[in-house]
């Protein structure tokens, strides 16, 4: 059978706009954009990740790997009924949307205001009621950990796990309003892509979405699941001398601050956190990539958090030696630990194999989802295939 080829476009969502948006782009103005895709026979959209980001808004830093994020959510009198004219009005008053640039604090604000307020009129109507509730119940396996993370940082005001109390996640009721509310919004907009993704299939658009390799190290997931993560690794890209204002670049090369995985736990537990990553992504995307696949083999990872670039910044690899080897027998004394007085290169293990197999990695999910992982391919791929560039 001859290769069917299909042209697309690359958009982010908050750039993209509509008569009645909040100064981001949202679903209503994706769903615009399909529009105009299957006009002009454009066969698929592909957009940067859209899961929740934290403070620094990156679509590539996101707090869960499966959680969508609210401030892309088209809110409305159709997506929120719970809502009125007089309420989106009184919410965006006073605030700005008018520059060419996202302003991100205030869009959040605004929006965080309106889903509170729907929330709070919600139950009511016994049909979206019971809709909830069998979400919550179909989405239990990282709904609860999120919901407890998501009322963490609200509670503390940041998203850093491991400056919290040491009994934070106890501190949180699964089923109080306060984690429902996260669940609740979860449940919104699940139900707006998940109605995204019917309508492409309509119109003959498909959805292409992206996720990065690795996870953030504040993320939902590291929180709840650090056996998972091998925490004293941060992966990264190799020096790179183009990055001319980059000393750190230049010198030792990128550190994402990503954890690396600890695939010989993943593999014994039969992937099971990919195999989720994998199957709510194709809950909203027709086909989608995966950002530097290469780290599936092996990956470029520093023995230290971003946060500590700049102490080994002036260092030599030998300087850097000895100075994270002595930082780690001091550590290791303080805390009354005994440990063995070798120390390892940071040149040594800068590119640290993935996973060791002699042959690409297949990875088999139950239907809709498969992922597929090989060098080429010789088809465009179809819903719950991915793609790598």
């Amino acid at each position: 059978m001859t290769p069917k080829r299909s042209a697309g476009i690359l958009a982010p969502v908050f750039a993209l706009r509509h008569d009645h948006d909040f100064g981001i782009g949202d679903t209503r103005a994706l769903r615009e954009l399909m529009d105009w895709a299957a006009e002009h026979g454009i066969g698929f959209v592909q957009l940067l990740p859209i899961n929740e980001t934290g403070p620094d808004n990156s679509p590539y830093n996101a707090i869960s790997s499966v959680a969508l994020d609210p401030v892309l959510l088209e809110i409305s009198l159709y997506t929120l009924p719970e809502l009125t004219t007089a309420d989106i009005a009184a919410a965006k008053a006073g605030e700005d949307f008018s520059g060419d640039l996202v302003n991100f604090p205030a869009a959040r604000r605004v929006k965080t205001k309106l889903l509170q307020l729907a929330f709070s009129r919600f139950g009511k109507n016994k049909t979206r009621a019971k809709a909830f509730a069998t979400f919550c119940k179909a989405e239990a396996a990282w709904l609860k950990d999120y919901t407890i993370f998501r009322t963490l940082i609200d509670k503390h005001g940041n998203e850093l796990w491991d400056h919290w109390p040491a009994d934070a996640r106890s501190s949180v009721d699964p089923d109080g309003p306060e984690a429902t509310y996260h669940a609740w919004v979860q449940w919104i907009a699940f139900t707006q892509w998940r109605e995204l993704n019917k309508y492409g299939t309509k119109i003959g658009v498909r959805l292409m979405g992206d996720i990065p390799i690795g996870v953030n190290y504040y993320s939902a997931d590291v929180f709840a699941n650090p056996h998972l993560f091998d925490l004293g690794w941060s992966g990264g890209a190799p020096p790179e001398k183009i990055f001319k204002d980059d000393l750190f670049v230049q010198k030792w090369g990128q550190n994402w601050g990503i954890p690396l995985y600890r695939w010989d736990v993943m593999e014994a537990d039969g992937f099971t956190w990919w195999r989720q990553r994998i199957a709510k992504l194709t809950d909203v995307f027709h086909i989608f990539r995966i950002d530097h696949v290469l780290g599936f083999y092996r990956i470029y990872g520093f023995p230290w958090r971003p946060q500590r670039n700049a102490e080994f910044l002036p260092l030599t690899e030998e300087e850097a030696e000895t100075f994270e080897h002595n930082n780690i027998i001091l550590q290791a004394a303080s805390e009354g630990i005994s440990v063995r007085s070798h120390a390892v290169s940071p040149s040594a293990l800068r590119s640290k194999p993935a996973i060791a197999l002699g042959h690409p990695l297949r990875l088999t999910f139950s239907p809709p989802a498969e992922l597929s992982i090989s060098k080429s391919s010789q088809r465009m791929p179809q819903k719950g295939h991915a793609t790598f560039s």
